[in-house]
């Protein structure tokens, strides 16, 4: 099982409907399987998420406010995994909810 504790990622990509984009930091904490993390930078005035990672899917929710003070929150379901260069990529599959 991958740990996503004390990690610190940046964003590669974004879809064309999310604020999250490569300025946007996410820097996790974990304990077991419960994973939190904080994000902001771009458009993100502040993040954060909560969830269960199970080996490699992290299912987790989320809220955050943009700098427009547009709040969204929502559902993910992110599979990660340890690249080549032997950095982790986590590639998320996110459903919209409003608060």
């Amino acid at each position: 099982m991958v740990s996503l504790h004390d990690v610190t990622m940046s964003v590669a990509s974004k879809d064309r409907i999310r604020v999250v984009d490569i300025n946007t930091v996410v820097r996790f904490t974990q304990c077991g399987d419960v994973v939190t993390a904080a994000y902001g930078g771009g458009a993100i005035l502040n993040g954060f998420l909560v969830g269960v990672l199970e080996r490699s899917t992290l299912t987790f929710s989320y809220v955050q406010i943009a700098t427009d003070r547009t709040i969204d929150a929502g559902r993910s379901i992110a599979s990660i995994r340890r690249r080549e260069d032997g950095l982790l990529e986590l590639e998320e599959r996110f459903s919209l909810v409003q608060p």
